[in-house]
């Protein structure tokens, strides 16, 4: 049953509603109906609905770890809000807690008043009637401990069951999936105020004047699991990173950390602990067959390397398949020591000599900027390209030879083929690629004869329409002389001939004469469309009651009573087999409203 059938337009209600800001998720998802109860009188109320759409509702809490698909749209969720929020505790320490009141602000609430016992619900993003069903907890702790009751709405009525009848377990209670918690009584110990706020930090307690995150965003409960992230994409080329620097710089920081810092300063101490790293190092890294590659203007070594730190522990370095030496390097040979130049020398650019002859000396940083400034500019040449492309195509295709020229109308017969051109917009030439068959048909729509039309283009300039006309069950009086063809759904089909055959549709009295169209969709119509071809030519008119009643005049005169319009056929095959098997006078009336029980009124059944 549909939600809106049974509430119709209340307030309360929200068809087809927006479901992403209701769970913690966000996941965009859309609910059928969405029924929002603000006052605990609504619930009786409402009752009988709830009732009659079982088991199409279900009740939404706070929408912490819910996921909402697209099953959503079929159902009818409850949502509690208002005076289902209540929390009230008297000197006993049985507090009560309304089934739409959030979790972490009862525990604070609580704690702020000197109670304790609660405090472990300070972290479950939950509804107290949510956390009942699922006997929610944490932190060693959960509400199987301190519940006491539950008021429930079970079938239509408000009933109390005791805690040690709901089954709780972990995580799980013996509550169905329609059982609506009102509230719930919760045993507390009474303690100070600030004993309570200085629990330990795993019960998450409040510390004195502190604007909670409720206060703070408007009590409003976030997501606990974590959201869904995206695996960043991995690729064979560079990625940078946020400080700019590349990742292979980065690679080559985590192999060699020292090697950026002595690049800079020009090198450590050839014969120190850190001799390997360094352009100097690795130059003699290189004369000692150690494969060398360059990155961000530092040539790095990725050779295995065994050094010893001063326990006594070894380290072993990644070895990576390098690339060819790049012409540039070619100072960087086998042949080359250490150099011992001041600090001012090793700072400035290298002007000696390139030598040849070089060996195991490579270099794998290739111009990776230039590669991909090349790809952006053939992207963006392609880009244009295909641009130009679809602007010469529509040109060309918006020229005189592909327009409209060649239209040809199948099909009609009430409408002229010249109005029917005027009213589709075809007469105008358009181009044929403009030519939209849903508009010229939305166009078309307008004529009453015209049930449905089909539009076919041949290019290059030939559109061939389509029309498929509606048929004339029945005739109808609008006044006392305008007599109107009406088709099978009671529509206005236009003026029609006084010389007409067809059935003559009578309407209720009140109505009868009126100008506004009282046939669309009637009964009368429909029957005088499914007229059997055995006795259609004998109908003269059919009435129709204020009540829906139908009735057939005959020629004969002779009248037959269909009562309401359902059952046709056997009141058809009734109707027949009493014209061919029967003998009635004129003025006799004929009840087959009730086809195996034919009663017959009239001067034949008096005599």
């Amino acid at each position: 049953m549909n939600p809106r059938d049974v509430f119709g337009d209340d307030a309360r209600i929200v068809y087809d509603a927006e479901l992403d800001s209701l769970s913690t998720y966000g996941v965009r998802a859309r609910a059928g109906a969405l029924l929002t109860l603000s006052e605990v009188d609504d619930l009786e109320e409402l009752t009988p609905g709830l009732l009659a759409l079982e088991p199409t509702w279900r009740i939404l809490g706070a929408g912490s770890n819910v996921l909402l698909g697209e099953g959503a749209r079929n159902l009818l969720l409850v949502q509690l809000r208002g005076a289902w929020s209540t929390l009230d505790v008297d000197e006993s320490g049985t507090a009560r807690l309304g089934a739409g009141l959030a979790l972490p602000v009862a525990a604070r609430r609580l704690a702020g008043a000197g109670w304790t016992g609660f405090e472990w619900a300070v972290g479950i993003p939950g509804s107290a009637g949510g956390a009942v069903v699922m006997n929610a907890g944490g932190h060693g702790a959960d509400l199987a401990s301190v519940l006491r009751s539950v008021t429930l709405w079970r079938d239509g009525e408000i009933v109390t069951v005791p805690a040690a009848d709901l089954g709780l377990s972990y995580r799980h209670s013996l509550l169905g999936a329609r059982d609506l918690v009102v509230r719930l009584e919760i045993t507390l110990e009474p303690g100070l105020k600030e004993q309570s706020e200085e629990r330990p930090a795993r019960d998450c307690a409040l510390a004195p004047r502190v604007p909670t995150r409720g206060e703070k965003r408007g009590e409003r409960l976030y997501q606990s699991t974590g959201r869904p992230r995206r695996t960043p994409p991995r690729s064979g080329g560079t990625q940078r990173t946020q400080s700019g620097r590349s990742r292979s710089l980065r690679e080559t920081r985590q192999l060699h950390p020292l090697c950026a810092r002595h690049a800079r300063r020009g090198g450590g101490r050839p014969d120190g602990p850190d001799a390997h790293r360094g352009p100097r190092g690795l130059r003699s890294l290189a004369r000692d067959g150690a494969p060398l590659y360059r990155t961000g203007g530092t040539l790095v070594s990725r050779t295995p390397l065994v050094s010893s730190d001063g326990g006594g522990s070894r380290r072993r370095r990644a070895q990576r398949v390098p690339r060819e030496l790049s012409p540039r390097d070619s100072r960087v040979t086998n042949d080359s020591a250490p150099s011992r130049e001041p600090r001012s020398a090793r700072r400035a650019p290298s002007r000696e000599p390139r030598r040849e002859g070089v060996e195991n000396v490579v270099d794998i940083a290739r111009p990776r900027r230039r590669r991909r400034w090349r790809r952006i500019g053939g992207v963006l040449a392609a880009g244009l390209l295909a641009g130009l492309l679809a602007e010469g195509v529509s040109v060309v295709l918006h020229s005189s030879y592909f327009r409209v020229s060649q239209i040809e109308v199948v099909g009609a017969t009430h409408e002229s083929s010249a109005q029917i051109i005027a009213a589709s917009g075809l007469g105008t030439h358009p181009a044929m690629m403009d030519v939209s068959p849903a508009n010229v048909a939305a166009r078309l729509a307008r004529f009453n004869w015209i049930d449905h039309v089909s539009v076919v283009t041949h290019w290059p300039h030939r559109v061939v329409i389509t029309v498929t006309e509606t048929h004339a069950v029945a005739v109808t009086f609008v006044g006392t002389q305008h007599l109107y063809y009406v088709g099978d759904q009671g529509q206005d089909l236009g003026p029609a001939p006084s010389t007409s055959v067809l059935p003559t549709l009578v309407g209720p009295l009140g109505l009868y004469g009126q100008k506004s169209w009282i046939f669309r969709g009637a009964p009368a119509a429909s029957v005088a469309a499914q007229l059997p071809n055995a006795f259609r030519a004998q109908v003269r008119e059919v009435h129709q009651s204020t009540s829906g009643s139908i009735s057939l005049v005959m020629t004969t005169p002779l009248t037959f009573v269909l009562g309401p319009a359902t059952e046709l056929n056997a009141k058809f095959v009734a109707i027949a087999s009493a014209i061919a098997h029967a003998s009635f006078a004129p003025g006799d009336v004929v009840d087959v409203s009730t086809p195996s029980e034919i009663a017959v009124s009239g001067p034949s059944s008096s005599s």
